[in-house]
């Protein structure tokens, strides 16, 4: 199975030694495709605004939606049945 989500790309400079944040933000949405079988834990920040999810070791941060949210949590519930 798989789960469509969307993740902000954006360059960040260390030119500088204080980070002012523009106005407008520069960067765009990505979309990617996961595979539910690859995702080792999720977890939703605390404002639900970002899913978080360990694939292979690595922490990868996407935007949250609903749907895509509802089809994770489904994934996992069905593995954590008693019965095989």
């Amino acid at each position: 199975m798989i789960v469509s989500l969307q993740r902000w790309i954006t360059e960040i400079t260390d030119d500088e030694e204080t980070y002012y944040a523009p106005i407008a933000p520069q960067g765009y949405y990505e979309l990617y495709r996961v595979r539910l079988d690859r995702i080792d834990a999720y977890s939703v920040s605390e404002d639900k605004t970002e899913l978080i999810l360990t694939i292979s070791g690595n922490e990868f941060f996407f935007d949250y939606s609903d749907e895509g949210h509802e089809i994770i949590r489904n994934y996992f519930n069905v593995l954590d049945t008693k019965y095989n």
